[in-house]
Formats: structure tokens, sequence, C-alpha cells
């Protein structure tokens, strides 16, 4: 950011790739929709926090593993419920 070169950006997505896209719309950002993506997102925030300030590893490493495996948690339930679908034709409504 030019106005604020103090500031350190992080993209948390580096490596995660993105839905491709058909015409003017390009590629789908939204990789928060997902749960491994947002799990690889929280590794990301932790590796840039350490490194950022690595007098806070042992604070912030615990608590990315503990995040993480939370989302893990949650991702495995997501997949035990959603299991019964599989295979089958099924409309999505928002």
């Amino acid at each position: 950011m030019v106005q604020y070169p103090e500031i350190r950006m992080v993209t948390l997505a580096n490596g995660i790739p993105l839905l491709k896209g058909a015409g003017a719309l390009g590629d789908n950002p939204h990789v928060w929709v997902s749960i491994s993506r947002a799990i690889t997102e929280v590794h990301h925030l932790g590796e840039a926090l350490e490194a950022f300030d690595p007098a806070h590893t042992p604070v912030v490493s615990p608590q990315q593993s503990e995040y993480a495996g939370k989302l893990e948690a949650f991702a495995s339930e997501d997949e035990r419920c959603l299991g019964a679908f599989q295979g089958k034709e099924h409309r999505n409504i928002s």
C-alpha cells in the first residue's frame, strides 16, 4: 500500500487454486467457503505472525494448531453429515 508502506501485507490464499470461472467473471477468489482452504489460510496466518514477531511463536503456534484442529473436526462432521447425499442430484438454495 503506497500510503502506508510500513504495513505488511499477507496473502493467506497463496498456493490455493481458485475455482476456474468463465467469461468476464474470471476465477472465483472465494477460498474462504472451503473448510480445507480455510485450514490452509490459518496455517499461512500463523506462519506470517511468527515471521513478523518470532518472540510470540510459543503463543501463536499452539493457537494456530488448536484452531486448525477445530476446523478439521468440523470438516469431518461436515463430510459425515453430507455423505448421505453423495452421488445424489440436489440443488442448493440460498
